[in-house]
Formats: structure tokens, C-alpha cells, sequence
């Protein structure tokens, strides 16, 4: 029973919720170990629903027999204290230790009572932090956002009981809210930028300023592309006191800089590969890092690492010896076996390696698989990737997360390439080994919370999750180790058929099933999409094991069960058909309009046309995409399907370069008046307005020019003139089945079904799925 309190009043009873004091990772804890938590929540469970008052006792129980450090008995001594402060029997003396209701310090049954932090600002106070961060703005979008704010609301909600003690503002174009992106859906708060390319929103720095000042927000976040590289982001923000989740402006340009990074690597007796700047090096540099110094590469230095004219790179060429690769220093490196190195660091001079990934697996110089750890690599070799590193992060006063990439060949041994002084977008992998959250470590880091006052990184080196103790990293007393292996496949939205050409589109739907070691996030959801401007990646799938071939059998079944129906348009005579597509076996498609559906057999021919099947008839088909529509040639007739374009928004119809504009920026053309000439082919060509209104120009003169490059857009005179494509409402034609292709017999039957058993096994989507959506 519930006994009275002084009062003579009954004592509610605690209202605590289960899944807030047993809430944890179970990539951090195996099987038994999972058991054994399942049991301690039942327990947990029953104390409270039974009597509230005898929680107290059973769960000191609970702390006694779990190991000390543990996250079992982080758990239970969270729910302890917690109780103990739902039923009165606690309070806070003037000067900070928990007493009963007799006086008695109850330090004994929660020697770490820091832990009750209920929102950042004790959270800084508590841990030796030095700012408070409450509102966070993210300059990113797409994956990038979702990633972040899941990762630190997990953490919030484990630490202080509410995943929304840190607010999110997330900037949003119009190509997002139209797209229907994820991000927007999670965030707290979304602030609208101008559209078209990145550097109008997302990787302009003056406008991310400007909207951290009118929110206004404690610190900016990043992520991954956009302005995630560029020192000027995090030097405008320090001049107006915001916080920048990320490296100094200084570290990040020492170490952003191929030709700078080089020199201070191999000052720091990391191996690079053979270059023209080989053999410069800053003085003392080993001692200068063993004092503790940040160092810099100063501009006489930095120019001996530079090629100034063609003497000098024949020069540099012969010396380094033939073949040799010719490179600008802003380009990207080439790889045998890409080898990471992910570091974290704090502003106290603290650097550690989280760790190792093998990103090889890459195509058109974009990462498509990655693993952690690295299996590859000697682990005596990778020992010293891990210093060399760590030693680079300490050599600029680097703080934050960063991976610091090599080149490995077997038998050779590894060389620097650069230090991308960001998060990337594989971090996950190294999560699940490590079981850190790397946003949210990177927000406590930014708060100025010491590495070894972070609870993930203490249970990583086996510390007690909330003490306060040093911890030495350079020779920790528990050397950490990855747990498992993580296998990561990129999803993105190409055209295989076209040379992994980036698409945009709708996605109708977007099914994935995760499981106890298998889980994606993505960008979009259904209903969603992508737009042109977009990041071509939408999704990260992820498989953890005990060991790799673990891993790479649950990714296999991973990506079968990932099925994505998407939307296609097309315009044909002023009328835009609004088709649902989606894959049934290795060349077979259904197609869903209005109620109505088709199946299509496709087979490619070695022309690069297609063998087009269905309702009893075969056709032989060529595409060619142009600026304004699709030229579909079907059995010697030719149509052009019309592309949904915006008049407003002109663009270029051939590459070139673009000479010069005739008339002035913002002035007023009539409808087929030249207003800027491009060189295409050593020919000058007029660009001709659409239509009449006032134009306003989006290229320099002298800009290269891709087919469809957006030169101005253009404020109509009467935007009533523009006609718009009409939607179709009808449905399919009717067409017999394609029985023909498998037969009616019942043994032909019998294997057309099992076809259709084992494509649906195999993650191919089943024709009614796609029906239920039209």
C-alpha cells in the first residue's frame, strides 16, 4: 500500500515513464546483455505499478547488482534519483548535496547526482562547459538536416527527458517546400531563403549571418557540403559571438587547403605522397607541437608548395619522376584504398580516433560504399594512421569532429591526403562502432564541454559514464576497440542507363523495413521528392554485426526490402500525363494513371534503345533528353515530350561560353529581342527573350555554360499570357495481358508465379502496390 506522508495526505504515485529510464542504444549492449535489460524493466515495471513507496529500495537493488559504470546502473540510478524526487523523499541542500527527508546525504546511492540536469544550462554548468546552447540553426537541408537533429534529440531526450531542450531553425527554399522535404516536417522552426543554386541560401555565408542574428540562435551547424569548408563561415559568426559547430576558421583553412595540409603533414612526420612541395616543411614543427602551440603556414612557405609557371612543373615533374599526375590543388584526390580516420577534438588541446573507415568502393569520385572499421589495413599500420591523425589535429588547435583521409596500398603503407575539416556523410558507420553520437558530441564540444566530461566518449575508454576524472588519451588505462562492423550503401535518385545521371522527381512512396541491426534514414518521404538543385544522395542505409560478413549479409537483405515507387511526368501537346513507375523484376515495370495500369516489358538493346513490350505488340525505342523535352523516336516516328518548364526562368539550349549581355541587368525586352550572345562552337549566337517582361541576369559574362545553364529569369509583362500544360484524367488504354510471355499451362503458371514470388523476395515492388497509390 501507499503510506501517508507527514501531512496525512496519500503520496501519489510516481508518474514516471518506462521508456524514459530504460531508453538506450542496442548497438551499445549485445544480446545477453539486452536479456538482461528486458529483465531489469520488467522489474522496474512492476516496482512501479505495485508501490510506489518501496521503489526506493528495489531499485538500490537494481544499482548493487550492475556493474559500476555501466549503463544499467546509469539507468537505475537515473530512475532511483528520479523517484526519489516524484515521492518527496529528496531535496536540495543550499550548497548542492541531496539529503532525505532526516537530514542524511544520500551521495552514497547516487555518488554522480550531476546527472539530474533538466535543461542545457545546468548541463554546461555541471559538466565544465563555457557557452550555452539552446537554439541551434542548421545551413544545410536534405540528410544532412535529418541526421543532425536526430542525433542530438536522442541525445537530449536521454540526457534531460525532453528531446526538445535544443531547437532547430532550418533554412528552406522553395525547391525544399515544394519537394515536401523531410527536414522542414522535423524542425522547430523554418526561416524561407531565396531558391535556385546553393550559393543564393544554403552555402551563402552573409545570409546564413543574417538569419543567426534575426532568430536569433547560440550556433550554426553545418553538416556536410554547402558552406560546411569554408572558413569564412565560422570567422563571420565568431565576429558576431555565435557559435560555430565546427573547427576554427584558422584550423580549417590550414587544414582545408590541399597544398597548406600537405606541408604541415609532412611537418608532422605523417608520409604524403610524392609531390613538387615534398621537401618543404616548417621548423621545429615536432617541438612546436609538443609545447602545445597551434601552427600556421605562413605565406612565403606556403608559396614554395605552389606551381608558377610551366618551367617550374616540368621541373617538379622530372624531379618527382615519370608518370606523374597533374593537379590543381582544388581538385579531388584519387584513391587505391580510401582510408578514414575520424578524430574528434575539444578547445583544451584533447584530440582522439574514433576509429577507421574504408571508403574504396566509389564511382565518379563519390562514395557509394563505406565500412567501419577498416579490415584492410595492417593494424600495427592503422595504429600509426590513428596518431598521425590525432598529432595533425593538435599541430592547428583543430576542435570538433573531422576525418583526415589517406591513401593505403598493401605492402607500402599509407600516405596523407587531406583533413576534411567537417562531418562526413559515412559518420554513422563509426557511430555504430563506437556508440557516439557524433552531432551531439560536436554540440557539447561547441558548448566547451571537455572530451573527457562527454558521457559517450568515458564509456567508450570503460570510465564511469558521469565521472569527473581525467582521462590520459594519449595512454588511457582502457584502450577502446570497435564494436562490430557497419556495412553503409548510399541511396540515391540516377539514371543507370545514362551514366548515373542525377535525377529529380516525386517519390509516390518510399518503403523500408529496418530491424534490431538494420535501419536507413532518409531525406524524403512519400508524397516527397527531389528537386533539380538537390543533393542527388536521399537516403543512407545501414547493416551492424559481430562481424563483416554479418554486416554484408543483413545490407543484402536491407536494400531488397527498400522499394520506391516514384511519379514521372510528361507533357505532350499542352497535356501533362502524371504516370506511377515502378520496377516488378530485372526488366519489367508497371505503370499506374488514373485508376489504370499497364505492365511493360523493357529489354536494352546495344544501340543504347530499348525493346519495349506490352499489350501483345513490341516496339524498338530511342530517347535523347534536350534543354526543353525528350525526342522519342518509336518505330520510325518521332515525339517530343515537352518538359513542365517555367517561362520565367531562361535557360541556354547548347554549352558554350557566354560572351557578353547586350541589354543592362533589370531593363525590359520584348518577346524575341536579343539580350546576350554566347560562343558556341567558335560561332556568336543570340539568346533570344521568350517573352516580354523585365530580365534579370544569373550569369557573369564569361561564364562556361552547360546545356539548360539558367542565364536570368525574367518578371513578366502579363503573366496571364503563359499557358499552362492541362492535367490528363483519363486512364490507359486497355490491353491484354502479356500471357504470351509465360504461357497459360499450369506448369507455365507454376513458374511465372514463382518468378513473381522470388522478384518480390528480391525487393522488386508488386504491381498492386503501386495500383493502391493512383
Amino acid at each position: 500500500m501507499v503510506k501517508p506522508n507527514k501531512a496525512g495526505t496519500r503520496r501519489k504515485k510516481p508518474s514516471l515513464e518506462l521508456d524514459e529510464m530504460v531508453m538506450i542504444d542496442k548497438a551499445e549492449i549485445g544480446p545477453d546483455q539486452q536479456h538482461q535489460m528486458l529483465f531489469y524493466s520488467l522489474r522496474m515495471t512492476d516496482i512501479i505499478s505495485s508501490d510506489g513507496y518501496n521503489l526506493v529500495n528495489e531499485a538500490r537493488k537494481i544499482k548493487s547488482e550492475c556493474a559500476h559504470g555501466s549503463m544499467f546502473q546509469f539507468l537505475a540510478t537515473r530512475a532511483l534519483v528520479r523517484a526519489l524526487v516524484y515521492l518527496g523523499e529528496s531535496r536540495i541542500s543550499r550548497k548542492g548535496h541531496r539529503r532525505n527527508l532526516s537530514g542524511e546525504s544520500v551521495k552514497d546511492i547516487e555518488d554522480e547526482s550531476h546527472l539530474l540536469v533538466a535543461t542545457p544550462t545546468e548541463f554546461v554548468r555541471t559538466f565544465g562547459g563555457k557557452r550555452v546552447i539552446e537554439k541551434v540553426l542548421i545551413a544545410n537541408n536534405g540528410i544532412a538536416a535529418v541526421k543532425c537533429m536526430r542525433s542530438i534529440r536522442k541525445w537530449s531526450y536521454e540526457l534531460f527527458g525532453n528531446e526538445k531542450a535544443i531547437k532547430f531553425v532550418v533554412m528552406v527554399s522553395p525547391e525544399d517546400l515544394k519537394a515536401n522535404a523531410e527536414y522542414i516536417r522535423m524542425a522547430d522552426l523554418s526561416v524561407p531563403v531565396p531558391g535556385g543554386t546553393n550559393n543564393y541560401n544554403y552555402a551563402n555565408t552573409e545570409l546564413i549571418l543574417d538569419i543567426a542574428k534575426r532568430i536569433p540562435v547560440q550556433a550554426v551547424w553545418a553538416g556536410w557540403g554547402h558552406a560546411s569548408e569554408n572558413p569564412k563561415l565560422p570567422g563571420l559568426l565568431h565576429q558576431h559571438d555565435i557559435t560555430f559547430i565546427g573547427p576554427p576558421e584558422n584550423a580549417m583553412w590550414a587544414l582545408g587547403d590541399k597544398i597548406a595540409s600537405s606541408i604541415l603533414a609532412q611537418s608532422a612526420n605523417v608520409p604524403t605522397l610524392p609531390w613538387n612541395g615534398m621537401d618543404v616543411k616548417l621548423e621545429n614543427a615536432m617541438e612546436r607541437i609538443a609545447s602545445g602551440e597551434c601552427i600556421t603556414v605562413p605565406d612565403d612557405v606556403y608559396d614554395k608548395g605552389c606551381i608558377h609557371s610551366m618551367k617550374d612543373g616540368l621541373a617538379a615533374a622530372i624531379k618527382i619522376g615519370f608518370p606523374v599526375m597533374i593537379k590543381a590543388s582544388e581538385g579531388d584526390n584519387f584513391s587505391a584504398r580510401h582510408i578514414e580516420v575520424q578524430i574528434i577534438a575539444d578547445e583544451y588541446g584533447n584530440a582522439i580516433s574514433l576509429f577507421g573507415r574504408d571508403c574504396s568502393v566509389q564511382r565518379r569520385h563519390q562514395k557509394i560504399i563505406e565500412e567501419a572499421p577498416s579490415v584492410i589495413t595492417d593494424p600495427v599500420i592503422f595504429e600509426e594512421m590513428e596518431k598521425a591523425a590525432v598529432r595533425l589535429a593538435k599541430m592547428v588547435g583543430y576542435v570538433s569532429a573531422g576525418t583526415v583521409e589517406y591513401l593505403y596500398m598493401e605492402g607500402q603503407g599509407f600516405y596523407f591526403l587531406e583533413l576534411n575539416p567537417r562531418l562526413q556523410v559515412e559518420h554513422p558507420c563509426t557511430e555504430m562502432i563506437s556508440s557516439i553520437k557524433l552531432p551531439a558530441v560536436q554540440l557539447q564540444v561547441a558548448m566547451g564541454i571537455p572530451l573527457h566530461r562527454i558521457r559517450d566518449i568515458r564509456m567508450m575508454y570503460k570510465e564511469s559514464p558521469f565521472g569527473m576524472n581525467p582521462i590520459d588519451f594519449d595512454n588511457p588505462r582502457n584502450p577502446p576497440k570497435p564494436h562490430g562492423h557497419c556495412l553503409a550503401c548510399r541511396i540515391t535518385a540516377e539514371n543507370p542507363d545514362e551514366g548515373f545521371k542525377p535525377n529529380s522527381g516525386t517519390v509516390q512512396e518510399l518503403t523500408f523495413r529496418s530491424n534490431q541491426n538494420v535501419w536507413g534514414y532518409f531525406s524524403v518521404q512519400a508524397s516527397g521528392g527531389l528537386h533539380e538543385f538537390a543533393d542527388s544522395q536521399f537516403g543512407h542505409c545501414f547493416s551492424w554485426g559481430e562481424d563483416r560478413e554479418e554486416a554484408r549479409t543483413g545490407q543484402v537483405m536491407n536494400l531488397k526490402h527498400l522499394s520506391c515507387v516514384v511519379d514521372v511526368e510528361m507533357c505532350y501537346d499542352n497535356i501533362k500525363y502524371k504516370l506511377q513507375a515502378a520496377q516488378t523484376s530485372h526488366n519489367s515495370y508497371h505503370l499506374a494513371l488514373n485508376n489504370s495500369s499497364i505492365e511493360v516489358d523493357l529489354h536494352r538493346l546495344n544501340d543504347g534503345g530499348h525493346l519495349v513490350i506490352f499489350g501483345g505488340n513490341s516496339y524498338t525505342t530511342h530517347m535523347k533528353e534536350e534543354v526543353s523535352g525528350y525526342r522519342v523516336v518509336i518505330g520510325g516516328k518521332t515525339c517530343i515530350f515537352e518538359k513542365d518548364n517555367d517561362p520565367t526562368v531562361i535557360r541556354s539550349t547548347s554549352a558554350g561560353k557566354l560572351m557578353r549581355y547586350i541589354v543592362s541587368n533589370g531593363e525590359h525586352v520584348d518577346q524575341g529581342q536579343p539580350f546576350a550572345e554566347i560562343e558556341v562552337m567558335k560561332m556568336i549566337m543570340p539568346v533570344v527573350a521568350p517573352l516580354s517582361g523585365s530580365i534579370k541576369f544569373e550569369q557573369n559574362a564569361g561564364s562556361i555554360l552547360n546545356p539548360g545553364s539558367v542565364l536570368g529569369t525574367l518578371e513578366l509583362d502579363d503573366p496571364s499570357s503563359v499557358s499552362k500544360a492541362e492535367l490528363y484524367t483519363g486512364g490507359l488504354p486497355e490491353y491484354s495481358s502479356n500471357d504470351y510471355s509465360h504461357g497459360k499451362k499450369l506448369h507455365q503458371k507454376y513458374r511465372h508465379t514463382l518468378n513473381l514470388l522470388e522478384n518480390i523476395m528480391a525487393g522488386y515492388t508488386f504491381p498492386e502496390e503501386v495500383s493502391s497509390y493512383c
